[in-house]
C-alpha cells in the first residue's frame, strides 16, 4: 500500500508545502499520506517503515541522512560536562560555552586543545570518544560512550525498513514546492553492518549543543541532540534494497500504533 501510494504521489507533481524550515519536505510528503505528525520515536508509517526524504541537488552537499538521536549513556548529565570540559565560546555571547562538532571513527578530530577520537570498543561492547591532549598526545579521558546495548534499540526500533524518498524543489510567489520524483525501499541488514559503516566513516556522530543568549534561560544548555547520521551514497552498507513479497502477516501480539490507537 505504501508503494502504491508513493506512486501516486510521485505522479502528483509539484506539491505546495505544508511546513516550514528543515522539516517541510518530510512533512508536505507524510501530508499526501495522510498522516499526522508524531513525537513519538517509532517508525513513520503503521509503526513499521521509516521514512526519509531529501532534496536532490546538484552540488553535492546535503548527503547525510539522519537516522536517530542518541546521547552518551554513560553517565547521567553528561551533555552539560561535555559542554563544560570541553566547549568554546559562543560567536554570539563570548561568556557562554556550546558545543558543536562532528566526529568520524576513520579520522580524528584535532582542536587547538584537544584531539578526538572515536572508537568501536568491542571487548566491553560500548562506542568511546577518546580524547587526548593536542600538545602532549596523552589520553584525556575515554568516558564519552555509547553501549551497543541503547544504539541497537535505537537502530532496530526506527529502521527495520526503511523508504527513501527524494525530491526536488521550487519558489513560486514566496511559496516552496517539491515534487517527488525518486524512492527506494530498504531492509536493515543487522547491527555489525551498522558498527562497520561507522568505522569505515560513512556513519557520523554530530553534537549540536548550544546556549540561550536571550530571556529567562539565558546561560542554559540548549540541546539540540546528538544525532547518528549516514552518507546517502552508502546507504547499501547497512540496507538492502527490498523488493516486496506478498507474505502473510504474522502476528506478534499488540503493537505501538494498536496500543496507541486504543488509547
Amino acid at each position: 500500500k505504501l508503494l502504491k501510494e508513493t506512486e501516486r504521489i510521485k505522479q502528483s507533481g509539484w506539491l505546495v508545502s505544508v511546513a516550514k524550515g528543515s522539516a517541510a519536505i518530510g512533512r508536505t510528503f507524510e501530508n499526501a499520506l495522510g498522516l499526522s505528525e508524531s513525537d513519538f520515536e517509532v517508525p513513520d508509517y503503521n509503526c513499521l517503515i521509516e521514512i526519509k526524504t531529501k532534496s536532490i541537488r546538484d552540488d553535492g552537499l546535503y548527503k547525510y541522512i539522519t537516522l536517530f538521536s542518541a546521547t552518551p549513556d554513560n553517565t547521567f548529565f553528561e551533555i552539560k560536562r561535555i559542554v563544560n570540559f570541553y566547549g568554546y565560546p559562543n560567536k554570539k555571547d563570548k561568556n557562554l560555552k556550546v558545543f558543536n562538532m562532528e566526529f568520524y571513527a576513520n579520522h580524528v578530530k584535532i582542536t587547538q586543545r584537544f584531539v578526538y577520537k572515536l572508537i568501536i570498543d568491542r571487548n566491553n561492547e560500548k562506542l568511546v570518544l577518546n580524547i587526548y591532549d593536542n600538545f602532549t598526545g596523552q589520553l584525556i579521558e575515554n568516558k564519552i560512550s555509547w553501549s551497543f546495548d541503547m544504539l541497537k534499540t535505537k537502530l532496530y526500533r526506527k529502521f527495520k525498513y526503511m523508504l527513501y524518498v527524494k525530491a526536488e524543489r521550487k519558489y513560486v510567489h514566496n511559496k516552496v514546492y517539491f515534487r517527488y520524483t525518486k524512492s527506494r525501499m530498504f531492509v536493515l541488514k543487522d547491527f555489525e553492518h551498522f558498527l562497520a559503516a561507522i568505522e569505515n566513516g560513512h556513519i557520523k556522530i554530530a553534537f549540536k549543543i548550544g546556549a540561550y543568549t536571550w530571556g529567562h534561560k539565558y546561560g542554559n544548555i540548549k540541546d539540540h541532540g546528538t544525532s547518528f547520521g549516514i552518507n546517502e551514497d552508502y546507504l547499501e552498507e547497512i540496507f538492502e534494497p527490498f523488493d516486496l513479497v506478498i507474505q502473510p502477516i504474522i502476528s506478534l501480539g499488540p503493537s505501538f500504533c494498536q496500543i496507541k490507537t486504543t488509547t
